[in-house]
């Protein structure tokens, strides 16, 4: 049975526009990262939902509606004068998201360690392609200064790229939809050939990237926090539920504080289970990363995942 593994890594610009790189690990493991975990934040999110709630308060349509939602979702309902607005701000953002643009820690680390083991990789985003390729240029640069990887073998640091404008085939009306809507992730899979269940998600918002995971039926999902546990506000502004099935969806099976972390995670998983398998077998064996973790409601271990609940 060939096992396919992703992971997406989750990059933020343009307002809670998303960079999400998956990288699938072709028969080992699968992962999926997002929201500033290629790059380090850079966005005030709780300035940006004042500034468009502030904008809908004053437009002549918006201060009728008293909206408090995603401000994407805001900013599309004022009249064309508060639309116009909004898009000033969400392109000053955007520019200086790409203007202060710095390398997750680990970020080089980890697509080195994973490109040596053949692992397939793709941004899945809410931003404009164009800014994929600058953050593309920044890895790569950094990986022939630091690692000596020649430019013409990281030409494809990231096999695919789906942006916020992408569209599930040529003939759909509307762009998939965004997290924490699985749409994203169901046709990543769809495009790689790959089962849910095969997937790790990889990122940095519980609402957005491990609910989007949970709801796609993912084989897991690793939450990629500040030092100490930190989580940042990287909230768009839309209401966030309670309920035990809800939280239960923004539960992630595992908690890193940096790509490096995962990283070294993976590696110590993949020389564990390579000892395991020469003292069986006799043989030296070098198989893929693979994420383990297990707890009452979760387990997966990769190559052979195992799935109890999510």
């Amino acid at each position: 049975m060939r096992i396919i593994y992703l992971l997406m890594l989750y990059y933020v610009s343009f307002t809670y526009i998303c960079y999400t790189l998956c990288i699938v690990i072709r028969h080992s493991l699968s992962y999926i990262n997002t929201q500033g975990t290629l790059i380090q934040h850079s966005i005030d999110f709780a300035d940006l939902r004042r500034r468009i709630y502030q904008t809908c308060d004053e437009d002549r349509i918006g201060k009728h509606l008293n909206l408090r939602d995603d401000f994407f979702v805001v900013a599309a309902q004022l009249s064309p004068e508060g639309q116009q607005k909004c898009k000033e701000i969400f392109t000053k953002i955007e520019q200086k998201s790409l203007d202060d643009m710095l390398l997750a820690y680990g970020g080089v680390e980890l697509l080195k360690y994973l490109k040596d083991n053949d692992i397939k990789r793709a941004v899945l985003t809410r931003n404009r392609e164009k800014n994929v390729y600058h953050m593309r240029d920044l890895y790569l640069s950094e990986m022939k200064k630091s690692l000596g990887v020649e430019e013409e073998e990281g030409m494809m640091l990231f096999d695919t790229i789906v942006a916020r404008d992408t569209k599930s085939h040529e003939s759909a009306k509307e762009p998939l939809k965004s997290k924490p809507n699985p749409a994203g992730i169901l046709h990543i899979c769809k495009v790689w050939g790959c089962n849910p269940k095969e997937v790790i998600m990889v990122g940095d918002n519980a609402n957005d990237d491990i609910m989007a995971a949970n709801r796609a039926g993912c084989g897991g999902s690793v939450l990629v926090t500040q030092e100490g546990g930190v989580v940042l506000d990287t909230c768009s502004g839309y209401s966030v539920g309670d309920t035990e099935e809800e939280i239960l969806l923004r539960t992630p099976s595992l908690k890193v504080e940096s790509l490096l972390e995962l990283k070294n995670h993976l590696e110590d998983n993949a020389n564990k289970r390579s000892g395991e398998i020469d003292k069986k077998l006799g043989t030296t064996y070098k198989p893929q990363p693979a994420l383990a973790h297990s707890t009452d409601t979760f387990s997966v271990e990769v190559p052979s995942i195992g799935v109890k609940s999510i």
